[in-house]
């Protein structure tokens, strides 16, 4: 229950940076934010570090969770890769959990080129 109790905290100690941020930012500036490696880092470790070790059994719930959050996002990709042709031009907003997993895979993917939302005003 320690390792359950240290991702709660940890998650609520970033959610409460991020929630100061904000009042404080314009929403384009949080928005920046919440897509730095720095972030997609901690929502992408959230799962693959915190919620996968909660359990020292590989074959329990913390497994299950997180492979089915892997699943989800795979289908994610696959619907956005459905609607899109070539040469199309594709703004993706999804939340932050989503979006760090998602930049891995259009990151590696031959058929399309990932542009960071911090580098929009380059291409």
């Amino acid at each position: 229950m320690e390792e359950f109790a240290n991702t709660l905290k940890s998650a609520k100690v970033w959610a409460s940076k991020e929630t100061e941020y904000l009042k404080t930012h314009t929403l384009g500036e949080s928005l920046a934010n919440l897509n730095t490696s720095e972030s997609d880092n901690f929502n992408r470790n959230l799962y693959l570090d915190g919620i996968l070790n909660i359990s020292k059994n590989g074959n329990s719930p913390a497994s299950d969770y997180v492979s089915n959050w892997y699943k989800r996002n795979i289908y994610i990709k696959k619907n956005i890769d459905d609607l899109i042709n070539e040469n199309d031009r594709v703004l993706v907003i999804i939340g932050a959990g989503h979006s760090a997993i998602l930049k891995d895979f259009y990151r590696s993917s031959k058929n399309t080129e990932y542009v960071d939302l911090t580098n929009i005003g380059e291409k």
